[in-house]
């Protein structure tokens, strides 16, 4: 239970505000054109466009397959498009590294790895480009550092667990703590009450169904909090949580190949089709999509008395 979450250790900061005016030009990120296959034949993202401005907080939504997860590798630097461009705060992604952080979907850490949680958290904060000894010397862990790991395990629920060894937390405990890794890279403490008149951090969070762990209760809290970071940062997450989470994104986009924008979170019976399919038998979405149009779908029972 991520109780922290709304603690209202930091006031929420909302970039539609008027200091949306006062933004920094160079967009957080900026693809144009993109194209991108893993065999050069079958595109798996085609004729991406794409303009995340600082401090806003997008959502991903799509199938499974549609190119959401290849999208965050190419932010990342992983990956190199086969044709158009892509910039993160105007420059290449593989040359700003220390200006995102990444939360992947599941962790694939040993569960005996041995390190404790804080040891972990501080592990986000390694310089690029050194290959981590544990042992110590590729990361900060001197006092201030230790400070700021162990703000973010409080702000994530996880206080009092930072001796506790990584490979006994729970699958939701471990997320949690991977984005207080991810964090870490950010050039401040962002659980020291920002100024909300402050420009935002030039630091790109990214995250990939980071709370696929995590119970219905958790996911809210988890969403309020990144929430709370929006302005502050930017963030993109691909993210099932549509319903639950909308009111926390600041922008959607649908992927499915290609990237379609949700403008102000449209929840039209059109794009409920996009993203769900056309749903013709008794269920929430089908009566969403329909009430739209002003009716509701007739359900007919079969003869084996089946709801199809």
């Amino acid at each position: 239970m991520l109780h922290a979450f709304s603690s209202g250790a930091y006031p929420a900061r909302t970039p539609d505000s008027a200091q949306d005016s006062e933004r920094p030009l160079t967009p957080a990120v900026s693809i144009v054109n993109l194209c991108f296959s893993h065999d050069r034949s079958t595109p798996v993202l085609n004729s991406v466009n794409l303009t995340v401005r600082q401090g806003d907080f997008l959502a991903l939504i799509g199938p499974n397959g549609g190119g959401k997860t290849t999208l965050l590798h190419l932010l990342l630097g992983l990956l190199t498009p086969q044709k158009g461009s892509i910039a993160v705060f105007g420059e290449p992604p593989a040359l700003m590294s220390r200006h995102i952080g990444y939360v992947p979907q599941f962790s694939t850490m040993q569960p005996d790895f041995p390190a404790s949680v804080l040891d972990m958290v501080l592990m986000g904060s390694a310089s690029p480009g050194i290959w981590p000894n544990i042992r110590g010397g590729s990361w900060d862990t001197g006092v201030t550092a230790r400070d700021k790991a162990r703000n973010y395990l409080e702000l994530l629920g996880l206080s009092g667990l930072e001796k506790q060894r990584v490979g006994a937390l729970s699958g939701g405990q471990r997320q949690r703590a991977l984005v207080a890794r991810a964090l870490m890279g950010s050039q401040c403490n962002l659980g020291t009450s920002p100024s909300p008149e402050a420009a935002p951090i030039p630091f790109l969070l990214l995250l990939d169904e980071p709370t696929a762990s995590i119970d219905p209760e958790g996911k809210l809290c988890f969403y309020e909090f990144l929430g709370r970071l929006r302005g502050t940062i930017s963030m993109i997450v691909v993210s099932h949580d549509f319903f639950m989470a909308s009111p926390f994104f600041s922008s959607i986009a649908f992927v499915n190949t290609n990237l379609t924008p949700l403008e102000n979170r449209d929840l039209s019976p059109e794009n409920l089709s996009l993203l769900f399919g056309q749903h013709l038998h008794d269920c929430p979405i089908a009566y969403i999509q329909h009430a739209g149009h002003g009716r509701k779908k007739t359900v007919t029972p079969s003869a084996s008395g089946d709801k199809r």
